[in-house]
């Protein structure tokens, strides 16, 4: 079977587009839940916050952070991952 062209000619995952990074309508979702998704995402990725219960709730690009961590690591960790996802404006 012949592997799917997109418009541009290549061959990338429609998931994750041909960049590689998945956006809000790869998803299904609004831009909010998106950010919500990635944070999350990038929370199971993380060593030092994986496994720790971080409710992430995301309104209008401002992302609030909820539940218990350690440490003082594991708190800068978490607010860290959040600022760096993109669409967030504020923490």
């Amino acid at each position: 079977t012949e592997t799917p062209r997109q418009a541009d000619g290549t061959s990338g995952d429609r998931a994750t587009g041909t960049s590689g990074r998945t956006t809000e309508a790869d998803m299904g979702v609004g831009p909010d839940a998106a950010i919500t998704m990635k944070i999350q995402a990038a929370y199971a990725g993380d060593d030092v916050v994986k496994g720790r219960n971080i409710d992430v709730d995301t309104d209008n690009g401002v992302v609030t952070l909820k539940g218990s961590v350690d440490s003082r690591r594991e708190r800068d960790a978490a607010e860290q991952i959040a600022r760096s996802t993109e669409g967030v404006k504020r923490v």
